[in-house]
């Protein structure tokens, strides 16, 4: 046995050609760790559970479908996969240290690729939410403890809006680039390498490329 167990989820919202590439890169770097796919739709994909007809697309949504998930796994570890996101097989290779803790792998690049403007690609320095490595009992107690008092299912993010409250203040957040956030916009001015009429090994070999540089700077390294 594996020990491990990849959990895709998804709300069968994207084109199909593109959801088709997502789920080959995923059957090639997971190695023997387990499939499980929860989906909104019937998919080819592992032990498939499908959730019932018409609860919506939601990001809330989307945790309790990972949910899940867990519930079916049958492994110590699980980690999640989102159905616009390519892993290298080190993600699903990684054994957590601690069974207490969530663990998510950095770098994690992001493509800008809307249809009506240029293409780019940006740094996310410390990974994203969609890359969840843990041991099961931790993933499945951090979900409950944030869905409890939730309902089950919640059938779009604008529903989700009506349970939060407002303030007569509002709350300021400030993004600096001394606090090396990257602002999320059409265009990213600190990394405007465009992508378009690049190949994906083209794209992937110049992050990588990219990374080390940067690893290299921050701990001195000179390469020769």
């Amino acid at each position: 046995m594996s020990g491990m167990t990849a959990i895709y989820y998804s709300s069968n919202r994207e084109k199909p050609g593109f959801e088709a590439k997502i789920v080959e890169g995923l059957l090639k770097s997971k190695g023997d760790a387990k499939v499980i796919s929860v989906t909104q739709k019937p998919m080819d994909l592992g032990h498939n559970i499908v959730v019932p007809e018409g609860v919506g697309w939601s990001g809330y949504n989307s945790v309790r479908q990972l949910r899940l998930g867990i519930l079916a796994a049958e492994t110590p570890y699980v980690c999640n996969v989102e159905s616009d996101t390519l892993y290298p097989p080190d993600y699903f290779a990684f054994r957590p240290p601690a069974h207490d803790t969530l663990y998510m792998p950095k770098p994690t690049w992001l493509v800008f690729a809307s249809r009506r403007t240029k293409k780019y690609y940006s740094l996310k320095r410390h990974g994203f939410e969609g890359s969840i490595v843990a041991h099961r009992d931790a993933l499945l107690a951090a979900i409950d403890a944030w869905c409890e008092g939730m309902p089950e299912w919640i059938p779009s993010d604008a529903e989700h809006d009506k349970i939060v409250y407002a303030t007569p203040l509002p709350l300021h957040r400030h993004r600096r680039r001394c606090n090396h956030r990257i602002e999320i916009a059409k265009r990213c001015k600190r990394y405007p390498d465009t992508i378009k009429n690049k190949r994906p090994k083209e794209i992937l070999l110049h992050l990588a490329y990219r990374s080390l540089r940067e690893a290299d700077r921050r701990n001195n390294i000179v390469r020769v």
